[in-house]
């Protein structure tokens, strides 16, 4: 019994023996695997003073000037034409081919003599004196006069805004800046659909083709073994 004893605890030992003790891995930081990022960190920050769109509304575009600090800046405004509406000046800047932004306006009783303080060292501004005409704001049928200024510190004076019922104003005539070619969905020649981009997926087997410049749609494949 004791000899049966002695060869059971011989074998456990050697059992032990045979199979070390294994230390799982140390876990590893996140930080520390390639792509991962230190726990908690999140996707880039926007990015600063983000674009808003351009111009404001009439109600909203308000220079700020201590009245009395600013530069004085006056004229006339006439017209000998037959429209009538009420009379604005929009005050504009504009950089390169950007869109004009509207910083100013304001609303004249009448034709005739008129005097807006504006603030000084502000540099180029054009504006443009119209006649609205249908109440909602300018638009190319608008009697309408255009002069640009530099606004230093000395008072601008003696300018002569005379509206004209086809008015040059250039790239501040209101809808010029809508859509630039290229923009939109193209087209191909006579206004039929362009063909798709390079690298898009063609048409499904059996699938009607495009019509012919001028005609009817071809008709759609035979189905395989038909």
């Amino acid at each position: 019994m004791r000899a049966r004893f002695l060869i059971t605890l011989s074998s456990a030992l050697l059992l032990l023996t045979a199979c070390p003790e294994t230390t799982p891995p140390a876990a590893t930081p996140g930080g520390d695997a390639p792509g991962g990022g230190a726990p908690g960190e999140g996707g880039a920050p926007p990015a600063e003073g983000a674009a808003g769109p351009m111009g404001k509304r009439p109600e909203e575009a308000r220079f700020t000037v201590v009245e009395g600090e600013g530069v004085a800046f006056s004229g006339t405004v006439s017209y000998p034409g037959e429209k009538k509406g009420s009379i604005r000046l929009d005050f504009l800047t504009q950089e390169g081919n950007q869109p004009p932004n509207l910083v100013h306006a304001v609303s004249l009783p009448k034709l005739g003599d008129f005097s807006v303080e504006l603030p000084k060292d502000y540099g180029q501004l054009h504006v443009v004196a119209f006649i609205d005409v249908d109440g909602d704001g300018p638009n190319a049928s608008d009697p309408a006069a255009l002069a640009t200024l530099t606004v230093g510190v000395e008072p601008i004076t003696g300018v002569a805004l005379a509206l004209s019922d086809t008015p040059d104003l250039g790239a501040l005539t209101p809808g010029a800046n809508g859509a630039t070619p290229g923009e939109g969905a193209p087209t191909g020649e006579g206004g039929a659909a362009a063909p798709p981009a390079e690298g898009a997926a063609p048409p499904a087997e059996g699938a009607a083709a495009p019509p012919a410049e001028g005609g009817a749609a071809a008709p759609a494949a035979p189905a395989a073994g038909g």
